[in-house]
């Protein structure tokens, strides 16, 4: 199917469907899915966001202004570091998952939706994804992937849709920073987000800075490693991230790759 066609079966799908709520993160997925809806005429869609302490402080402010840019019904619900994910367990995403999809769907209820949609897209299902179990678990329907659509098309189409978020980098939430089975502390979440968000402010928007210990171990594009590594960026990078609290500061010199941390990840 081509680009045009997608979109009108995507329009035809969410038509179809009776009240509904997005778990909506504010990304590039959720948010076309979500103008998606208004276009196809659903009045104030109702969006749904959870707010745990995994997640830094940027995702909240993009996900507020995607909700203010499509005029949604939007909810952000604060979330706290239960018990069972303090130690970053394997099935962590799984776990994870399935209390923010029991607090939005709790929501959704009480605000009078019957169906939960979320944003997952077709390229998803060839990924390590373990939180889809969860997704299957509370019957949540995947408009984006039932209708084809890949990442590229999800960006294609949001970027025709005027969406600011098109090309804006895939995001994972800051426990995929840490070794699985290591205890992590609000503190520890807290020091991930300063630092990506100073490596942000550098240049390098898809970084992930993973933590052993006292030992951060910096991952950005391949493509951008010629670009990071100049004497006097290495120099103030290595300031800021000690000045936080690390003790050693490194460059993986592979680049950035999905799942590194994942202990099903081929080397």
């Amino acid at each position: 199917m081509i680009l045009r066609e997608k979109a009108e079966a995507l329009q035809k799908l969410l038509k179809s469907l009776p009240s509904f709520a997005i778990a909506f993160s504010g990304g590039v997925d959720s948010g076309l899915l979500a103008a998606a809806a208004v276009r196809a005429g659903h009045e104030r869609v109702l969006a749904v966001t959870l707010r745990p302490p995994w997640v830094p402080e940027r995702e909240y402010r993009d996900a507020a202004s995607m909700a203010e840019f499509l005029d949604l019904d939007w909810h952000c619900i604060p979330m706290d570091f239960p018990e069972v994910l303090r130690d970053n367990p394997e099935d962590r995403c799984y776990l994870c998952k399935t209390r923010i999809l029991r607090a939005i769907k709790d929501t959704a209820v009480k605000s009078g939706a019957t169906v939960l949609v979320d944003g997952s897209n077709a390229d998803d299902s060839y990924a390590h994804r373990p939180g889809k179990r969860a997704l299957e678990e509370f019957g949540i329907i995947s408009p984006l992937a039932e209708c084809g659509f890949g990442k590229s098309d999800v960006r294609a189409l949001a970027k025709e849709y005027g969406l600011p978020v098109w090309n804006k980098p895939a995001y994972s939430c800051l426990l995929t920073r840490f070794p699985h089975d290591r205890r992590v502390s609000e503190e520890m979440l807290s020091m991930v987000e300063k630092g990506e968000e100073f490596l942000i402010d550098q240049g390098f928007p898809s970084v992930r800075l993973r933590t052993h210990d006292d030992l951060a171990r910096i991952e950005i594009p391949p493509e951008e490693r010629e670009q990071f590594c100049t004497m006097e960026r290495m120099d103030r990078v290595s300031r800021a991230l000690k000045s936080l609290g690390y003790r050693y500061v490194s460059l993986d010199l592979e680049g950035y790759r999905c799942g590194k941390m994942d202990r099903t990840e081929t080397e």
